[in-house]
């Protein structure tokens, strides 16, 4: 047992010795060494996963709400208010108001990802 475990050790320390030398990151952080299920492997490079780029990419840009100028816009092109803008905002819904072949029109918009219309 401790035999295959030093072997092991010894190889992959080997492995790390030959890629640094090869290739030299950039930083010390981009090379790494990986023991899963699937073995010993070793990674060069990105240091943040798919999942970890994906969530900081939701956070940046607030994915979950209707945010005032995508109600506006939407209002404007696909429910054809002019001078749309927006008069009430709460956790719930957005309200865009306008007017629509002459008459005042509010369009309600659910404050969810996509700004789906209510009514």
């Amino acid at each position: 047992m401790f035999k295959s475990l030093r072997n092991v050790a010894l190889s992959a320390a080997i492995a790390l010795g030959t890629i640094a030398g090869v290739s030299a990151p950039a930083n010390a952080s981009d090379l790494r060494v990986v023991a899963g299920s699937g073995g010993i492997y070793f990674s060069i490079g990105d240091r943040h996963d798919r999942r970890a780029r994906r969530h900081h990419r939701a956070r940046a840009y607030g994915r979950g709400v209707c945010r005032s100028g995508q109600a506006v816009r939407k209002a404007a092109h696909r429910h054809g208010l002019r001078r749309a803008h927006v008069v009430r905002r709460n956790h719930r819904v957005v309200r865009v108001a306008g007017k629509r072949h002459g008459y005042r029109t509010v369009v309600t918009f659910a404050n969810a990802r996509g700004c789906p219309r209510i009514r």
